[in-house]
């Protein structure tokens, strides 16, 4: 299944500690987040020329097994960030799956989710901080593209996105 991914009828809530999905066995709750922060990310971007494919059940597999309690905000992110880059939910109406327009959605939504470390935003704070994150992804998409596609080591993702939430949080 898949959609041309329009602007979100709701305000994005933000993510809540992936902790507290996974004790309270709310896969389904991280799911919804996940989309409805992919299509808040869009709407920032005014981009109507994205599509959501159905792989976010994926992306939601993925974060949960690679999920280390000790984990840090930034290694956070680059775990979902990765999953996002591999597991394709959005590509452009031309079939780019790997476009500078669909990284920035995945950045800005991986940055929102390393905000929720430790304690859950206000559903106000989430939505104001995802225009933010989309300009902040804009700042370093070509580094992080590089990173991404090159033999680089996780640490320099890691580091990108930590000075990234630094400036968001």
């Amino acid at each position: 299944m898949e959609t041309t991914v329009r602007p979100p009828a709701t305000t994005f809530r933000g993510f809540i500690p992936l902790e507290d999905y996974a004790l309270l066995h709310r896969h389904d709750a991280f799911l919804e987040d996940i989309y409805s922060g992919l299509k808040a990310a869009v709407a920032v971007a005014r981009s109507n020329e994205l599509i959501l494919k159905s792989r976010l059940a994926a992306v939601e597999a993925d974060v949960m097994k690679d999920f280390v309690l000790s984990y840090r905000r930034e290694e956070r992110s680059a775990v979902f960030l990765r999953s996002l880059v591999r597991r394709v939910p959005l590509v452009d109406v031309c079939g780019d799956m790997n476009s500078a327009r669909v990284l920035k959605q995945y950045v800005a939504l991986s940055l929102l989710f390393g905000l929720a470390n430790k304690d859950s935003l206000s559903e106000a704070e989430a939505s104001s901080l995802v225009e933010d994150a989309f300009l902040l992804a804009n700042t370093r998409i070509e580094i992080i593209g590089t990173i991404l596609t090159g033999d680089y080591a996780d640490v320099q993702l890691i580091s990108t996105l930590g000075m990234l939430l630094d400036h968001l949080a």
